[in-house]
């Protein structure tokens, strides 16, 4: 059983769109202007629209660590401004999140299969104090699983969408 996805853009007269609605009228030649719900900063480009993703293992981690969709939002931005923690190569990055009142240094630290201006997928995470790094055959895990997730289209992404194996991040309009 799938269910829509939502997605923090909104059409101007269309609130809460996923991606997929958005191309569809821009393909029948609708003009389409865009605004960001909830103050956020503007993540729409003239090529298109970002869509950040999550894996299932990340969602199981990100609940009972208790961070939010709109906190890995903030990450994707930052890495959308040049702003990345690390680049591991292989369009893998680092970004840090913060722990819920606390900053960025002692909290958590994401990994996530980025290409700029298109996709983000949300892949492994842990915390600053649980350890250090990851090791090389993990950071050469991830690279391959990056490499598969954003060689996905978009009968692909909506498949793993459908089956469960990725959930897009959303952000609910107040």
């Amino acid at each position: 059983m799938s269910r829509p996805a939502r997605s923090p853009w909104a059409v101007i007269g269309v609130p809460a769109c996923t991606a997929r609605q958005i191309l569809a009228l821009v393909a029948k030649g609708k003009k389409v202007a865009f605004y960001r719900s909830m103050n956020y900063s503007n993540l729409n480009y003239v090529r298109g629209v970002v869509r950040v993703f999550k894996t299932r293992w990340f969602a199981r981690y990100m609940r009972r660590a208790g961070f939010t969709d709109a906190m890995l939002i903030g990450a994707v931005e930052r890495a959308e401004r040049g702003l990345i923690d690390a680049d591991l190569g292989g369009s893998v990055i680092k970004q840090r999140v913060a722990r819920q009142g606390q900053g960025r240094s002692g909290g958590y630290r994401t990994l996530i299969a980025f290409r700029s201006q298109t996709r983000s997928v949300f892949v492994y995470a842990f915390a600053k104090n649980e350890r250090d790094n990851i090791d090389d055959d993990q950071l050469q895990t991830l690279r391959d699983l990056a490499a598969d997730l954003l060689a996905k289209n978009n009968q692909e992404i909506e498949a793993a969408l459908t089956g469960g194996h990725i959930e897009e991040v959303t952000y609910e309009q107040s």
